[in-house]
């Protein structure tokens, strides 16, 4: 059996999982910003602004979230002596 490690490196390291996760967390954080302006009836722009930026946030998200989806796909092209080309699509499965 073999020993394993924990590390807050790998929570940290730029990979489109990460940077999904990362991103869901400040979308979390500028919701409650955005909350607290309007509560306390901040100026509207304040209040625009940071709705806004929640917004740019929630694109991202569905950005990574695609691009960590796409990082699993291989495609490979297999050429033979006769010329003749196979491609071939198919999902990784996560290693254990």
């Amino acid at each position: 059996m073999s020993d394993m490690k924990f590390s807050y490196r790998n929570y940290f390291k730029p990979t489109p999982e990460n940077l999904q996760y990362i991103s869901m967390s400040m979308r979390s954080i500028i919701g409650s910003i955005a909350g607290t302006t309007l509560i306390m009836e901040a100026n509207k722009w304040i209040t625009f602004g940071v709705l806004l930026s929640g917004f740019i946030l929630d694109e991202l998200i569905k950005f990574f979230g695609h691009v960590s989806d796409d990082s699993k796909r291989v495609i490979s092209v297999e050429v033979d002596a006769k010329s003749e080309v196979q491609v071939t699509d198919e999902i990784k499965e996560a290693e254990k």
